[in-house]
C-alpha cells in the first residue's frame, strides 16, 4: 500500500524525475557550480549554480531575468532558468563576471577568440554595457586601429619583432571577427572599415584559400568585400600619378630656386621608386601601407637632394593620399 501511496503522489512523482533528470542527464560545470548559489542556470544539459547578486547588479535585463516569482521554477532549492546560450559562452561570461579585476585578455587572437566572442555576445544580448564597452574599446579596439597612426604604430611594432626573429600571434580570422560584430549589432563603420581593409589584404595576398575568409561572411558582407577589393585598386592606381602641373607650378610659389632641377629629381624617384611601390605586387595588397613606404624612401633617398620647399610639398601630398584612402575605407567598402 505504501508503494502505491508514493506512485499516486504527485509530489513524489515530481521528485522522483527530478533526481533522475539530475543524475542521468545533467552535469555540475566544474568551476561555476558553487553550493551556496541562488540561481541554478541551465545550458544544454550544463549546470551553472551562481550568485544572484553578481548578476542582477550587471544590466536591468538581468536583474529582470532572475526575479523569483512564486511560481518560478526551481531546482535543488534554487531558481532554474534555462538558457539558449552555447554552455562555452557562459562559461566565458561568467569567467569575467567573477574575476572582473584578475581577469583579461592578452590580446585578441585566433586562441582567444572564441572566449571574446562568447563574452562580447552574451554582453551584447543581456545588456552588461560597460562589459560591451570594455571588450570593444579595449579588447578588439587596439588589433583593429581606426586611426591612421595608430594602425601603422601596431604594423611597425608587428615587423619589428619578425625582424627579430619572433614570431607573431596568430591572429583571429578577420572574417570571423566582422561576422562577430554584425552578430552584436556594431555600427562602428571605421572599425568595421579597417577589418574590411586588413581582410581585402589577406585575399589580394593569397594568404591562404579564399574560400577560407568568404565562407565566414554573410552573402552581402562576401559581395561588398569583392566589390571594395575592385575599388580600392582603381583608387589605389588613379592616385597614384605624379601631379605634374602642381610641381611646376614650385617656380611660381618659390621663385628664389630653381624648380626644374628639384622637379626632375622627383620625377626619376617617382618612375624609379613611387611607381612600384604603389602599383606592383606585394605592396598593392596594402595600399595604405604602400603610401607610408613612399615617405619612409623619400626620406632617405629625396629629402638631402631638393629643396625643402618641394620636399615639403611632396612628402604633403603623399600623406593627402594616405590618410584620404584611409578615412575612405568604410565608403569603399559601401559599409552603412
Amino acid at each position: 500500500m505504501l508503494q502505491d501511496r508514493e506512485s499516486c503522489s504527485p509530489e513524489l512523482r515530481v521528485i522522483k524525475t527530478e533526481v533522475e533528470v539530475d543524475t542521468d542527464l545533467l552535469t555540475e560545470h566544474p568551476v561555476f557550480y558553487f553550493s551556496d548559489g541562488h540561481v541554478i542556470l541551465k545550458c544544454s544539459n550544463i549546470l551553472f549554480r551562481v550568485n544572484h547578486s553578481l548578476l542582477s547588479i550587471q544590466s536591468h535585463k538581468l536583474r529582470d531575468m532572475l526575479h523569483r516569482k512564486a511560481d518560478s521554477p526551481t531546482l535543488r532549492g534554487a531558481l532554474l532558468v534555462e538558457l539558449d546560450d552555447d554552455p562555452a559562452d557562459v562559461e566565458a561570461f561568467l569567467a569575467v563576471l567573477y574575476h572582473r579585476l584578475q581577469f583579461k585578455f592578452a590580446e585578441f587572437n585566433a586562441a582567444t577568440f572564441p572566449q571574446v566572442a562568447g563574452v562580447l555576445r552574451l554582453a551584447t544580448k543581456y545588456e552588461v554595457e560597460s562589459l560591451r564597452a570594455n571588450i570593444m574599446t579595449d579588447v578588439i579596439g587596439p588589433i583593429y586601429p581606426t586611426l591612421l597612426n595608430n594602425y601603422l604604430s601596431r604594423q611597425a611594432l608587428q615587423n619589428a619583432i619578425l625582424q627579430g626573429g619572433r614570431m607573431l600571434v596568430k591572429e583571429a580570422n578577420p572574417a570571423m571577427a566582422i561576422t562577430l560584430l554584425r552578430e552584436v549589432q556594431c555600427k562602428d563603420r571605421l572599425l568595421l572599415g579597417t577589418l574590411f581593409y586588413d581582410l581585402s589584404a589577406r585575399l589580394a595576398s593569397l594568404e591562404g584559400a579564399p574560400s577560407v575568409y568568404l565562407r565566414n561572411l554573410s552573402d552581402a558582407d562576401a559581395d561588398r568585400l569583392i566589390i571594395g577589393v575592385a575599388r580600392l585598386r582603381w583608387t589605389q592606381a588613379m592616385c597614384s600619378h605624379l601631379p605634374k602641373l602642381r610641381i611646376n607650378e614650385l617656380q611660381m610659389q618659390n621663385p628664389h630656386h630653381n624648380a626644374s632641377a628639384c622637379y626632375t629629381i622627383i620625377d626619376n624617384f617617382w618612375t624609379s621608386c613611387a611607381i612600384p611601390i604603389l602599383l606592383r605586387q606585394p605592396h598593392t595588397s596594402w595600399p595604405v601601407e604602400a603610401w607610408n613606404n613612399v615617405k619612409v624612401n623619400m626620406e632617405h633617398n629625396l629629402q638631402q637632394r631638393i629643396c625643402s620647399h618641394c620636399y615639403a610639398l611632396l612628402h604633403s601630398y603623399v600623406t593627402t593620399k594616405e590618410l584620404s584612402l584611409w578615412n575612405d575605407l568604410a565608403g569603399i567598402f559601401d559599409l552603412v
